[in-house]
């Protein structure tokens, strides 16, 4: 069946004998044309298969945002919870769901930070669910834990954490969910880190093995300091494939992981035979043969095999299915 069948059976041949050593993230050597010819191949494959079943986006504030508590009357929900003194720093991390046209978010975290970090509280959203935690340090976080609070105490928070910020009080006469202001929130950091990512796998029967395969896309979003406006720097793509094949007497694992940065590209290669029916010297010949194939001989060989697989996520009637 698929591109692992094809890469055991392609790569399998002998040579020079030496240790049976497995082949961990090994580095395949490309000229910088090369490199750019990845991806310029593999860069738009990743977008589309990330566009075609849709991804899960992190979402991290880099920077804490200084909060002014002057003129802001904290709800009766607020003082139960973080007390009437208030937070200097306000930091955000989210997760959506995104596919198509359609964003929800999934869970979030809203951190307030007292100055020299004596106290840390915390706001989590799980779906519809809501939480609350306050540590102080000496205690760990581990230990301290998390408090259940209602939908409409959780709105009653985050509105004042609003309050504390650029934005103000929104219209009272209007309420608002919370994702709304959570999003709110996120826009007032002036750089966040964002991690878009999907995992697949091949539903193709045990006698093909376990075949799994991860794409991402990671990017900056920060405010131009003469203009203010947000921009996106410069985004790192990545593709992995983890397959296991079973052998006679024990699984082959094959890894290829590609990586891409500002135009330039890199493949990874790892693989480990664990069949004990193979020899040392089977096995040996088999990892040299793998690397000498792919560096000296055919080195467009895994980028084609990235190219397959990519475009199999995008097929919509190919046999992968979206995990995650």
């Amino acid at each position: 069946m698929v591109v692992i069948v094809v890469f055991f059976n392609y790569l399998w041949y002998n040579i020079t004998m030496s240790e049976a050593r497995p082949i961990q993230n090994r580095e395949l050597l490309f000229s910088r044309d090369q490199r750019r010819e990845m991806s310029k191949d593999i860069n738009p494959l990743i977008d589309s298969a990330l566009a075609a079943r849709g991804y899960t986006e992190q979402s991290t504030s880099s920077e804490r945002i200084h909060l002014d508590g002057s003129g802001v009357i904290p709800s009766r929900a607020y003082l139960s919870m973080f007390g009437n003194t208030p937070f200097d720093g306000l930091s955000v991390h989210s997760i959506y769901s995104v596919y198509s046209n359609e964003r929800h978010l999934s869970r979030s975290t809203v951190e307030l930070r007292k100055i020299g970090g004596f106290s840390v509280s915390r706001l989590v959203s799980i779906g519809d669910r809501f939480y609350t935690r306050t540590v102080k340090t000496p205690a760990p976080h581990n230990k301290v834990p998390h408090t259940r609070i209602s939908e409409a105490a959780a709105l009653d928070i985050l509105q004042d954490i609003r309050a504390h910020t650029m934005l103000g009080y929104s219209s009272a006469d209007a309420p608002r969910p919370a994702f709304e202001v959570i999003r709110e929130l996120e826009g007032l950091h002036t750089y966040r880190s964002v991690e878009q990512r999907a995992h697949y796998e091949f539903d193709v029967g045990p006698e093909y093995g376990d075949i799994q395969m991860n794409v991402g896309k990671s990017f900056a979003v920060q405010a131009n300091k003469d203009t203010g406006r947000m921009r996106r720097t410069t985004p790192k793509r990545f593709f992995e494939l983890i397959a296991e094949q079973p052998l006679t007497e024990g699984p082959a694992f094959l890894g290829v992981h590609y990586s891409s940065g500002r135009g330039d590209a890199s493949i990874k290669l790892s693989a480990d035979i664990q069949d004990s029916s193979y020899s040392g010297e089977e096995v040996s010949a088999y990892y040299n043969g793998m690397v000498r194939k792919l560096q000296e001989e055919d080195t467009s060989g895994l980028q084609q095999g990235v190219v397959r697989n990519l475009k199999k996520i995008i097929h919509p009637d190919s046999e992968v299915q979206r995990l995650g």
